[in-house]
C-alpha cells in the first residue's frame, strides 16, 4: 500500500496489511512516529519510506500524466481548499501551515478559476 499520512494510518495499515505486504510511505506529520510492532511483525511487513525529490524524473513525469488522466476522467477527486496566485505564496503557506482542510493549490496564470462545485 502507499501512504501519504504514515503516522496517522499505521495502526489501521497493520491491521489489514496481507501477510508478506509493504507500506510505502512518503509522508507523515510526526518526525518519529511510533508503529504496532508485533502486528506488522506477524505480518512480515516491509516498510519503505519514500523521499519524492529522489525518484528519477520518468518515473515523475509518468506520475504526473496518470494523475491528470485520473482528474480528467473523474477517477480522482481532490478537494482544493483555496487556490492563490503565484506571488500570494506566503499567504498560501500560512493556510497550510493553519491546518487548511483541503488542498490549497498555486497558480501561475493571472486569473485564478472559479472552484469547481
Amino acid at each position: 500500500m502507499v501512504e501519504v499520512a504514515f503516522d496517522a494510518n499505521v495502526e489501521l495499515n497493520s491491521q489489514i496489511l496481507a501477510g508478506g505486504g509493504v507500506i510505502a510511505s512518503y509522508g507523515t506529520a510526526a518526525i518519529h512516529p511510533s508503529i504496532p510492532y508485533w502486528p506488522l511483525a506477524f505480518a512480515n511487513a516491509t516498510i519503505r519510506l519514500l523521499g519524492s525529490d529522489d525518484f528519477p524524473v520518468p518515473a515523475k513525469a509518468q506520475a504526473t500524466a496518470d494523475l491528470t488522466a485520473g482528474l480528467r476522467d473523474g477517477a480522482l477527486q481532490i478537494t482544493i481548499a483555496q487556490r492563490y496566485r503565484l506571488e500570494d505564496i506566503a499567504t498560501a503557506h500560512d493556510a497550510v501551515a493553519a491546518g487548511s482542510h483541503g488542498r490549497i493549490v498555486l497558480t501561475l496564470r493571472d486569473s485564478v478559476p472559479p472552484r469547481p462545485p
